[in-house]
């Protein structure tokens, strides 16, 4: 928006010809010496242009020159001139005010320098008569100062309006494109971007020449930046060879996870613009590129680098911060413990000490030392009460620490604060089953029923909720509930939606036991083979197929029975499974062939069975069921043939004769 700055003043200070063009009214209305206002404009012009002269002599020197030849055609370029001395005297304060902040601890804090808002003030007001008066030919560009003062005042909606009048009282002036690129910067400063990104297409429309302007290309790249359409940005900032170009191409690369182009873009910011401002958060974001390529090493390193230039920065404790989060990603938890308590010992008060403090507890947690991160937790949770994005992680996180170490008391009251302070929090389900699993575990059912049903209540599409009706079924099934076990069934057929979640799967397998628990075998029936059908890969499908097998041989269906137990070798084999009741379905086999009176192949599992799982509590009754085969088949033998090899061969069963000896 300064482009026009020089020309703005060189056209108030242009030749003295200017006067004697308009002349002073004529002779007879001459009443001053026109060589002694010549003189007295052209010192006070000298003053002006001066490097380092204070701009408030020049206003002065302009006053009494107002004073003195008030009648002057050039009056109110001279009124011009005030402002501008008055403008640049405010910018002059402020920029040394930001230089002194950069050293200072109290940066950021102190309020508008009242020198400088008095400069801007007396500024608006020289503008403002610029603008009033109808033959000033400095009217238009008075009115794009006062939104340049606006603006550097941080009024950026005034600004707005002030550069809005340009068009409005001038529309034929050369200022009206650099008024509409003024317009455009306060949008940005405003973030207002889709109404920036409006007013440039206007400007490409109206002022199609502009277009490669780099303020304009500047302006395009800070649109698509925050648009996330980073090939834009990049293509648009690069053209633009200034630092905030520069700096902004380093975050669009960090933005778009290109982490080393970001590092040396904010290299090159420091090499090409040694005296820039943005100088120091450059460095800076060069430590968050290698943190962001994972080079965690790397990022120590640039934070320490930045720790050592600028000691007393406001980023220093975001770098002690992140020293100690790439310490957590390198899991040397014991440095990043050190670094996040070195946050808190040296800003206790910032926002940053209530992350360090659930970082600590967190490190903790994932060196499984659930103890120590318990009291971590409780501390971010009594020292930063107001930390709003960290007190509901930390009791969330508490309450599950309380669980896992056996307080099921206080996992409860943790978890009924978090509820009552954050009910409608995405963790709230989260919290509703670490409170139900611990009233489980002090066999209060009713309340652990009841948690379970909130989480229902809260997300009943989601896989926690899918684990609580689970958990519910479990609950009732440890406690024989069968009918309520087959009321809760009734309430998934009706109300909750299909789902392919494992936990659902199994929700099934109990309400079909509850079914085979109360002898309704053909309801237990459907849905066996609907879960075999529906979720023939999950781990639901192996019980499926055993209760299938239940089912028939219930039915005295020993032939179904046994092709049941076939299959089911068969799912064991394929899917080389681990289930604890492979082993079983041998037995369950073994039963079948007893019950169809293949007593030679139903002694032989029995007998396999009892040597390959000696310590089940089911060998004993599979060695007493090989005893019973040969005892049968012995007297069948005895009846037919009148022999008993059969019992003799099967009492010369090692296993067989253990059984009885013991």
């Amino acid at each position: 928006m300064k482009t026009i700055s020089a020309f703005l003043v060189a056209l108030a200070l242009s030749a003295p010809a200017r006067a004697f063009l308009f002349g002073f009214g004529g002779p007879e209305k001459t009443a001053f010496d026109g060589q002694a206002e010549e003189a007295a404009f052209v010192s006070a012009t000298q003053l002006f242009q001066e490097t380092g002269r204070d701009k408030l002599a020049v206003v002065q020197a302009f006053e009494n020159y107002r004073d003195q030849f008030a009648r002057s055609p050039r009056a109110m370029d001279a009124r011009f001139l005030i402002g501008e001395a008055y403008f640049q005297h405010a910018l002059s304060i402020l920029k040394s005010e930001a230089a002194s902040k950069k050293s200072s601890t109290a940066r950021l804090l102190s309020p508008k320098n009242p020198a400088a808002a008095k400069a801007l003030e007396d500024a608006r007001r020289a503008f403002e008569d610029v603008v009033r008066d109808k033959k000033s030919g400095l009217a238009d560009s008075a009115q794009y100062r006062l939104g340049e003062i606006s603006y550097d005042d941080n009024d950026w909606e005034r600004a707005v309006k002030d550069f809005q009048d340009v068009d409005r009282k001038f529309p034929k002036s050369y200022v009206n494109p650099e008024a509409l690129m003024g317009i455009i910067y306060s949008d940005l400063a405003l973030e207002q971007f889709t109404q920036a990104e409006s007013n440039l297409f206007l400007l490409g429309e109206t002022y199609p020449t502009f277009l490669r302007e780099p303020a304009v290309l500047y302006a395009e790249g800070i649109v698509a930046l925050h648009k996330g359409d980073y090939p834009a940005a990049e293509r648009e900032l690069k053209e633009v060879k200034t630092a905030d170009a520069q700096y902004y191409l380093g975050k669009t690369y960090l933005l778009s996870k290109r982490a080393y182009l970001a590092a040396a873009a904010f290299e090159n910011l420091i090499r090409d613009y040694p005296d820039s401002e943005l100088k120091e958060e450059a460095q800076f974001f060069i430590g968050d590129s290698f943190f962001l390529a994972q080079d965690f090493n790397g990022a120590i390193s640039k934070y320490l680098r930045f720790i050592q230039l600028y000691p007393d920065s406001p980023l220093r404790v975001s770098a002690l911060f992140r020293i100690g989060s790439s310490y957590f990603q390198k899991k040397d938890y014991v440095e990043a413990r050190a670094n996040f308590q070195s946050v808190l010992d040296r800003y206790p008060k910032d926002f940053f000490a209530p992350l360090a403090q659930f970082f600590i507890a967190e490190s903790y947690l994932i060196a499984n030392q659930t103890r120590e991160a318990l009291f971590a937790y409780t501390k971010a949770i009594t020292q930063y009460p107001d930390a709003v994005k960290i007190a509901p992680l930390a009791y969330f996180k508490l309450a599950w620490c309380q669980n896992q170490v056996g307080d099921h008391t206080q996992a409860i009251q943790t978890g009924n604060h978090f509820v009552s302070q954050y009910p409608n929090h995405a963790l709230a389900k989260n919290v509703y089953l670490i409170m139900a699993n611990s009233q489980l575990s002090m066999k209060r059912y009713a309340e652990a029923t009841a948690s379970f049903q909130r989480i229902l209540d809260l997300a009943p599409s989601s896989e926690i909720a899918e684990q609580a009706l689970f958990s519910i079924l479990k609950s009732q099934s440890d406690q024989k509930a069968f009918n309520s076990i087959l009321t809760s069934y009734q309430f998934i057929f009706r109300h909750l939606p299909p789902s392919k979640s494992k936990w659902r799967s199994m929700s099934y397998l109990y309400a079909a036991e509850a079914y085979l628990s109360l002898n309704q075998v053909d309801e237990a029936k459907v849905i066996y083979e609907m879960i075999l059908k529906v979720y023939p890969d999950d781990p639901a499908a192996f019980y499926a197929q055993d209760g299938l097998a239940w089912v028939h041989t219930y039915k005295g269906e020993d032939q179904l029975a046994l092709e049941a137990r076939q299959k089911l070798k068969e799912m064991f084999a394929v899917n080389a499974s681990s289930f604890t009741f492979s082993g079983l379905n041998e037995l369950g086999i073994a039963d079948s062939m007893f019950n169809q009176k293949n007593y030679e192949d139903s002694y032989q599992l029995y007998a396999k069975f009892a040597a390959d799982n000696p310590t089940s509590p089911e060998a004993p009754a599979a060695l007493y069921r090989a005893a019973m085969t040969g005892l049968i088949d012995a007297a069948r033998e005895a009846k037919e043939q009148g022999s008993f090899g059969y019992l003799e061969r099967s009492l010369t069963t090692p296993e067989l004769n253990s059984f009885m000896q013991g």
